[in-house]
């Protein structure tokens, strides 16, 4: 795979996420990304339906919404495969599979990112995720999970092309 020139610090990182609830059962998910180097962001949208499969699927779409606009992902095909929630060692997390195109090669990209458990009085919990199908988990941000665990699995790839 050629080797594509980028200034160190090149990454791009998570600046914020917003879930909006829609009439009719229905969510937005906005992702804003900051192209590390130059500061400048780019904000991913995606809508689906409220329950937990497509809030999910929809922070991931967004999140890929975004990085598809920046110069990283330039002649490169990102293609979600899944996104799902999983619980390890007593803690709950996000999961990601991708498909990464860049010419002729084809990539599986696998990311992964903890989940931030509400704390007490926390303003900005947005949702309740059944992790394990019984234990019922008040999470503080889950676009904010899936979004990390996408830039998990495609800062690498996206840095060398």
């Amino acid at each position: 795979m050629p080797q594509r020139q980028y200034l160190p610090g090149e990454r791009v990182r998570f600046s914020g996420a917003q879930r909006v609830q829609l009439p009719g059962a229905r969510c937005r998910v906005r992702v804003r990304l900051e192209v590390a180097s130059t500061g400048t962001h780019v904000v991913g949208v995606a809508e689906g339906s409220s329950s937990l499969e497509d809030q999910l699927r929809s922070a991931a779409e967004a999140t890929l919404n975004a990085l598809r606009q920046t110069p990283h992902a330039k002649d490169v095909v990102l293609e979600l495969r899944e996104v799902t929630t999983f619980d390890a060692f007593g803690k709950s997390g996000v999961m990601v599979s991708l498909r990464g195109h860049y010419q002729d090669q084809i990539r599986p990209l696998t990311g992964f990112s903890p989940v931030r458990h509400a704390q007490q009085g926390d303003a900005s919990l947005e949702v309740q995720i059944d992790v394990e199908r019984r234990t019922v988990v008040h999470v503080a941000n889950v676009a904010q999970a899936v979004a990390l665990a996408v830039l998990s699995a495609t800062n690498r790839f996206l840095a060398v092309g």
